[in-house]
């Protein structure tokens, strides 16, 4: 599939920038039965990180699982999967299972392309940003697809920064930062949101 020209539904202009205790891992993680009811967050020291998910009910921790120490945490749309974006100098996304408290499996998402933010949503589609990608893809299953070009949204550096990206009633809201590269990525006059209609792919 190629990268399109983006038909923006809307373009948004931001004039302002857009800018403990140790608990005891328990033998196996008991199967989820209230995902409302638990907790997935990461943890870094700036050297290493982990995945850690706590059952908020019964004030347990389920399992830990090594990640990155740049990364974000996702839920599948099925919420049977944790997606991990490990960020700058790793790229790549962990998938681990939540029942079994370990790694599904884990892939590139392109060298040097510091991935940010991925929206998994109802349809079954995940789509996938990056800080040094003027692009939103789809992932289907491990391979990464470019199909949403937002090149022309960018600043004058040329990069967008695009960072995050929402599932808001159907449509992708990516925020585009739009920073200076050449002073050390302050901001610049504005920032913005672009929304899209991924039907539109």
């Amino acid at each position: 599939m190629d990268t399109r020209s983006l038909k923006l539904l809307f373009l948004v202009v931001l004039t302002s920038c857009l800018g403990t205790e140790e608990s005891q891992v328990g033998s196996a993680p008991q199967p989820i039965t209230a995902a409302k009811n638990h907790l997935l967050v990461t943890l870094s020291d700036y050297q290493t990180g982990k995945l850690a998910e706590w059952n908020l009910g019964e004030a347990r921790l389920r399992y830990e699982v090594p990640t990155h120490s740049d990364a974000v945490v996702r839920v599948s749309a099925d919420d049977k999967s944790a997606l991990v974006i490990n960020r700058m100098g790793a790229d790549n996304l962990q998938v681990i299972d939540r029942e079994r408290g370990s790694n599904r499996v884990q892939f590139s998402l392109g060298r040097s392309s510091n991935p940010q933010d991925l929206v998994a949503m109802a349809s079954g589609d995940v789509w996938l940003t990056a800080f040094e990608r003027n692009q939103v893809s789809l992932l289907e299953d491990t391979v990464l697809t470019p199909v949403f070009d937002l090149s022309p949204y960018v600043d004058a550096d040329g990069s967008g920064e695009i960072a995050h990206i929402a599932d808001i009633n159907g449509l992708l809201w990516v925020q585009m930062g739009c920073l200076d590269r050449n002073n050390g990525l302050s901001p610049t006059e504005s920032s913005k949101i672009a929304i899209v209609n991924p039907k539109n792919r």
